[in-house]
């Protein structure tokens, strides 16, 4: 292992708020060296999820720079660093107010790396997480990371899907599906309501669902 794979795989420390059983370690595996085998392709997965979360929060805020708050709709595209990895149907709709709240939306996802991992409370956080996947792949080949087979499918699973979760894609997918959902089919409009029961931070809700009791 090299020495910027070594400083790299550092990063792995990082992320206490995701048990490494969500990461494709088995509890009930009985052979260390399998187990030594899981454990580390755990932590390679671990650090690509830290550095791949403060390259997309940077790529949002480099998105925000490269928009005008008075810029004309019509003028919109899914130019920028994060922006081309969202539905490129709805890039007239991705203004200056729009990466304001997707920005707000990542940094209360992304915080769940440090804490207790729980699933997106809105699609906008969904459709966050997909991107983390693509820049998690992206580390994987920069660095040679030795990760499972089905990674893609275990963070999917684990992270993305949760008990109950799910609202814009199929748990039943296939390994390949799971990679590239059909996310608009959800309106746009409702990217940014919370789902049933869960709570998003104040700036990120409408003036409607900020309303509610």
């Amino acid at each position: 292992m090299g020495e910027s794979t070594t400083k790299f795989m550092r990063n792995a420390r990082r992320v206490s708020g995701v048990p490494p059983e969500l990461l494709g370690v088995d509890p009930m595996e009985d052979d260390p060296t399998a187990r030594a085998v899981q454990q580390h392709q755990a932590d390679a997965l671990s650090a690509a999820l830290w550095c791949a979360s403060a390259y997309v929060m940077d790529g949002l805020f480099e998105d925000l720079l490269g928009r005008s708050a008075d810029e004309s709709k019509a003028a919109m595209t899914a130019d920028g660093t994060i922006l081309p990895f969202l539905p490129r149907r709805f890039a007239r709709k991705y203004d200056f107010q729009f990466v304001q709240k997707l920005i707000v939306a990542g940094a209360d996802l992304f915080a769940r790396l440090t804490r207790e991992w729980s699933p997106p409370d809105c699609v906008a956080q969904e459709l966050l997480v997909r991107v983390l996947f693509d820049h998690v792949q992206f580390y994987k080949d920069t660095y040679g990371l030795d990760l499972a087979e089905d990674w893609r499918s275990t963070l999917a699973r684990e992270l993305l899907v949760g008990p109950g979760n799910g609202h814009s894609f199929g748990s039943d997918e296939s390994d390949a599906d799971l990679g590239r959902c059909n996310m608009t089919s959800v309106e746009f409009e409702n990217w940014f309501e919370p789902f049933d029961g869960r709570r998003l931070p104040p700036y990120v809700e409408s003036l409607e669902s900020r309303g509610r009791p």
